[in-house]
């Protein structure tokens, strides 16, 4: 199994001011041993910050994330993963969303170092930074050859002839 992870944060031209985008992602972890794998139902997690924030400004507008999060031990982490959408519940309305969400945990045998990068990208906002769970093949452990970092004009790039 491999983590692969990935960021849009911005730059801007110190000469023009102009801000563009610096999308990069890269292998945080490669051939990673997975230790224990569970599916299971997570309740849902009401916003009441997004609550509080929305009452205070007097919006409707719906804001944060009602997403379990991840833990982190010496040497292992466990990733929970949702099913269904990510979005703010709102108090009175959680009985029409359904008050469970379908979870799966992976627990991997990350070394200190990997897991601290998976722990700085999952602590970031989803729309900044996320990370990828890779499945292998069985029997498929081979290194990962070639580039292992890229950026959105990686991408983008043409032969040229």
């Amino acid at each position: 199994m491999d983590i692969l992870g990935l960021t849009t944060l911005s730059k801007i031209d110190p000469l023009t001011g102009a801000e563009k985008p610096d999308v990069i992602a890269g292998i945080l972890a490669s051939d990673i041993e997975v230790l224990a794998v569970s599916q299971t139902l997570v309740k849902v997690v009401v916003n009441t910050d997004a609550q509080k924030a929305k009452a205070a400004a007097g919006t409707t507008a719906a804001a944060g994330e009602s997403t379990p999060g991840a833990t982190a031990g010496t040497g292992t982490t466990t990733t929970t993963g949702t099913a269904a959408s990510s979005g703010a519940v709102d108090p009175g309305k959680e009985k029409d969303l359904g008050t469970y969400e379908k979870a799966i945990s992976i627990t991997l045998a990350l070394p200190v170092d990997q897991a601290a990068k998976v722990a700085i990208i999952d602590a970031m906002k989803d729309e900044v930074g996320q990370y990828r769970i890779l499945p292998r093949q069985k029997g498929d452990a081979k290194a990962i050859e070639g580039a292992q970092l890229w950026s959105l004009e990686d991408v983008f790039t043409q032969k040229k002839k």
